[in-house]
């Protein structure tokens, strides 16, 4: 899967500070249909979903099956799946400009990985996975970056 590390922390913010750095309006994505703003803007939407709790308005669509067997098996084993049909709530139109969405991303990295230090253990629910604690959820974030950035060749 590759070498990426496996949790948003302190330790993890260059890697992916990096690799955000190096992304380009123009940058074509390998697949799907976002552009290179509309995956800033769709990862903005995802760390202030997490970060203020209630932020982002999706339907639950969870059950047992996604809680208890497939975000274990997303968080620590199986690759992010491409293509998938996200709610119109998490892929919103880019509202600013390339650079400016860039910045306001890793401003959030920074205050994600914050938000996971004062307080570990504190739950934010996730349409499908139901509550996950922050630690999960920076697992979660990385794979999701790292998913993101390797389909616009960062």
């Amino acid at each position: 899967m590759g070498g990426y590390p496996k949790r948003l922390d302190k330790d993890g913010r260059s890697h992916f500070a990096k690799r955000i750095a190096g992304l380009r309006a123009e940058s074509a994505g390998q697949w799907g249909s976002l552009t290179c703003a509309g995956m800033l803007a769709h990862l903005e939407v995802a760390f202030r979903g997490t970060i203020q709790d209630g932020a982002v308005q999706t339907r639950a669509r969870g059950n047992w099956l996604t809680r208890n067997v497939m975000k274990p098996l997303l968080l620590h084993l199986l690759p992010m799946p491409k293509g998938v049909k996200m709610p119109k709530a998490l892929t919103p139109e880019p509202n600013a400009s390339f650079d400016e969405l860039r910045e306001q991303v890793l401003a959030l990295l920074d205050e994600f990985i914050a938000a996971v230090e004062r307080d570990p253990r504190r739950k934010v629910a996730h349409p499908l996975f139901g509550p996950m604690t922050m630690r999960e959820w920076s697992y979660l974030h990385a794979k999701h970056l790292d998913h993101h950035l390797r389909q616009f060749g960062a």
